[in-house]
């Protein structure tokens, strides 16, 4: 499943590389992924908080259980089990500790479901004078406010941006 759409293309810039689209796609499932109901309802409910940690040590399987979750979720909306919630992603590396680069990334995740329009993404992240994180993330934050369905934002390996300005943005 790749949550890459059009949009995205347009905000990466035609393929001009400006984003790496595997950064924004959710990682694929193995065939022999084992059901782990409770760890998803665990995540139900924590999607009621503004921010939920998903933690363990390395090989501990939190990225198959955040994509197990979001799949299910995805599946259970597409059967009209449940309300459909978009799940933005982001896979964050070392590089990512520049703030102008993780917020063109983290604008271009939330673009790629439709959260918010790649005008919006280039609007609060393109050409312009560099912003600070913290009001790059207001902005993001009013613009996720006008989508039409709830947003889960997945950072894949965010202890890479331990130390850097970027948390003081993503404290917002």
């Amino acid at each position: 499943m790749t949550t890459t759409a059009a949009g995205s293309a347009r905000f990466a810039g035609e393929g001009n590389s400006r984003l790496l689209a595997g950064k924004l796609e959710m990682p694929g499932l193995g065939l022999a992924v084992v059901d782990r109901p409770r760890v998803a309802a665990l995540m139900d409910r924590a999607t009621s908080h503004r921010v939920t940690l998903v933690t363990g040590p390395a090989g501990a399987g939190k990225t198959v259980a955040c994509v197990s979750w979001a799949a299910g979720r995805m599946a259970a909306a597409s059967a009209g089990r449940q309300r459909a919630r978009l799940t933005a992603w982001l896979t964050v590396d070392a590089a990512d500790r520049e703030p102008a680069r993780f917020w063109s990334y983290l604008a271009g995740a939330l673009a790629s479901t439709g959260a918010i329009s790649p005008d919006q993404a280039e609007r609060l992240t393109g050409n312009g004078p560099y912003r600070s994180g913290p009001e790059t993330a207001r902005d993001l934050l009013s613009a996720l406010e006008q989508a039409a369905s709830p947003v889960t934002l997945v950072l894949d390996d965010v202890h890479q941006l331990a130390g850097s300005d970027v948390v003081a943005g993503l404290d917002e």
